[in-house]
């Protein structure tokens, strides 16, 4: 598909047939798509691993994503999501092709400038987590009314629960009901906050595991 600037006979960018067309010092030019029949670089296998390991991981959390890295992505000119990707490619592989593997205490499902939860506790009982935290005595009453953000993930079988709008910061607890998909394995948690206003969130932070 592609885009016709300035209607019939104007530029035209995009990709038609086995072509692409684009924009080169004020020409609008085109080149064909060529099959590249080399065979793939350790590299380029390692990447596309690395690449497919990230979707697994943030595909059940997308929604997370877009709200959590929605304000860096916007100062940087790009898509919530390819962000993420481009953060957790980095930080969250560990290994060496083709033994690459995640590691979930890595996962960050939002980044920003609001304080992140102290003095942090999960207990696990009758198929609920309670995330706790410790407030300051100066909070101010903006900070009090941030709601917390809490994540459940289960690699086993590749799902997560989520609440995007918890309780107040001020309350210092909430709970978090465990999946009726999840039977056994483990569970990782995480926690984070988002001002009332919806513009502001918090890094997210490693909570813990618990098996079953």
């Amino acid at each position: 598909m592609g885009i016709l600037n300035n209607g019939i006979g104007g530029n035209f960018i995009g990709k038609s047939g086995n072509m692409v067309f684009y924009m080169l010092n004020g020409k609008n030019v085109g080149r064909r798509i060529g099959e590249n029949l080399n065979p793939p670089t350790q590299k380029q296998l390692s990447c596309r691993q690395q690449i497919a390991l990230v979707a697994e991981l943030l595909n059940p959390i997308k929604e997370l994503v877009k709200i959590g890295y929605n304000s860096v992505a916007i100062a940087a000119n790009r898509h919530p999501y390819v962000l993420a990707t481009s953060v957790h490619k980095n930080s969250a592989i560990r290994g060496t092709y083709p033994e690459q593997y995640l590691d979930f205490s890595q996962l960050q499902f939002s980044t920003g400038n609001l304080r992140t939860a102290q003095s942090t506790s999960v207990t696990y009982e009758d198929d609920q987590l309670l995330f706790s935290w410790t407030n300051r005595s100066d909070m101010t009453f903006a900070e009090s009314r941030d709601q917390v953000m809490l994540l459940a993930y289960y690699p086993e079988i590749n799902i997560a629960t989520y609440t995007l709008y918890g309780n107040e910061r001020r309350t210092g607890n909430c709970e978090l009901a465990i999946s009726p998909d999840f039977e056994s394995g483990s569970i990782e948690t995480y926690m984070a906050f988002i001002s009332a206003d919806r513009k502001n969130v918090s890094d997210s932070i490693y909570t813990g595991q618990f098996s079953r």
